[in-house]
């Protein structure tokens, strides 16, 4: 170094002691200096390594941080609740604050832009109705009908209703239907054009045969025996027994004998075409045949009048024999005509039931919906052969007792 060589020259003479302890004292300065830069870079070093273990700090914290925000989006999330699909929520099935657990249902959704439609038909009619077959769908709110087609006929009747399922998917833009709605699905089960028909009304039925009664004349009713076709709540048609311009009887055939007068309280009404529409179980009300053919017109009907019914002896028949106990209880079943062979709907029927060492209180057989026809339950307690003593009284006028045997099985 300097001062070192400055040193060397002092000891020879060759420069002066002030020239050799100005080059030591600055010598001194430079290690000074020297060891000042070093202990600055020494302080540098340390502060950078301070920096870095911040840094390494501060990215932990940021770490730690991502973890959460993560945690509370996940946490976050539980609160959201995601169908698996497009729709509507309908019904709530948890209360608010409830704690629920995986899998359990707390929401009830469903799809309204597309419905589906099912009715029970009875087999009798499954036949008649295919994949394709045009349905009208009337419903309880009101507005016009929706026309739409079966897209699905299920292959199973059910053993005990005898019906079977038919279904057909409806486009809902509008939301007109609703899940859970009633609705009046209307098949279309036959079709005849031209057929004979007469008022629903006009038709009596006993014991498997069905009857009308038509004006002889200008005003005299006489029965007529017919063949029934097919029928809709309204009309029914007439296949044999009955001429297109026959007039009958569409109301009061109850107190109508051969040979009684008519008084006409609105107008006869002639045959007319028309076609069957059924409702089935699942709609609930009768078909609306005001656009099918021959029924345009308002109601027709004519009202029994004139002489009243000769008061003569009534006739009873034992329609049920033998019958089928069930725990004990029989069904009976009794036709009551007059004495022209028609029809007795307002006659009291009274029913005694015995068997030796055995007697059924007396009990009285109630109208059914058929014309003619009373039905009573009894608990006749064991099977073997009874006594069936049968008393029908008019209220007019007119009266008959009857005795029947009575197999009970």
């Amino acid at each position: 170094t300097v001062a070192a060589r400055d040193e060397r020259l002092f000891t020879k003479g060759a420069i002066s002691q002030q020239d050799a302890e100005s080059s030591r004292s600055m010598a001194v300065s430079a290690t000074a200096k020297v060891e000042a830069a070093r202990a600055k870079v020494e302080q540098m070093g340390a502060m950078e390594t301070s920096a870095r273990r911040k840094l390494e700090s501060m990215d932990a914290m940021v770490a730690l941080s991502q973890a959460q925000l993560r945690t509370a989006q996940v946490v976050r999330g539980y609160v959201d609740i995601q169908a698996p699909g497009t729709g509507y929520v309908v019904k709530r099935l948890v209360a608010p604050g409830v704690l629920v657990q995986p899998g359990m249902p707390i929401l009830k959704t469903t799809q309204v832009d597309k419905v589906r439609l099912q009715a029970n038909v009875g087999e009798r009619d499954l036949g008649a109705i295919k994949v394709g077959s045009a349905i009208m769908v009337t419903m309880a709110s009101g507005g016009g009908p929706l026309t739409t087609r079966v897209t699905s006929v299920f292959p199973y009747v059910d053993p005990g209703a005898r019906t079977a399922v038919l279904e057909a998917l409806v486009d809902n833009p509008g939301r007109r239907l609703v899940p859970g709605q009633y609705v009046q699905m209307q098949f279309t089960t036959g079709e005849r054009k031209d057929a004979v028909t007469v008022p629903a009304s006009a038709v009596t039925r006993l014991g498997g045969k069905a009857t009308v009664w038509v004006l002889k004349g200008d005003d005299q009713a006489e029965p007529r025996e017919v063949t029934t076709g097919l029928e809709g709540p309204d009309r029914v048609e007439i296949v044999k027994g009955l001429a297109g311009e026959a007039r009958v009887v569409a109301k009061g055939q109850e107190g109508l004998y051969a040979g009684a007068r008519i008084t006409d309280t609105s107008t006869m009404t002639a045959a007319a075409p028309a076609k069957r529409t059924e409702p089935e179980n699942g709609s609930g009300k009768a078909t609306d045949m005001k656009d099918m053919p021959g029924h345009g017109a308002p109601a027709q009907a004519a009202q029994a009048g004139g002489a009243a019914a000769p008061a003569g002896k009534l006739q009873i028949a034992l329609a049920s024999n033998p019958v089928t106990l069930s725990s004990g209880n029989a069904k009976l079943r009794f036709e009551v005509r007059d004495a022209a062979g028609t029809p007795v709907s307002d006659a009291k029927v009274e029913v005694n039931i015995g068997m030796p060492g055995m007697t059924v209180p007396k009990t009285t057989a109630r109208p059914t919906k058929e014309a003619g026809i009373y039905e009573l339950t009894t608990k006749l307690g064991m099977a073997g052969a009874w006594t069936v003593e049968v008393n029908a009284t008019r209220p007019q006028g007119g009266a008959t007792s009857a005795k029947f045997a009575l197999e009970a099985k």
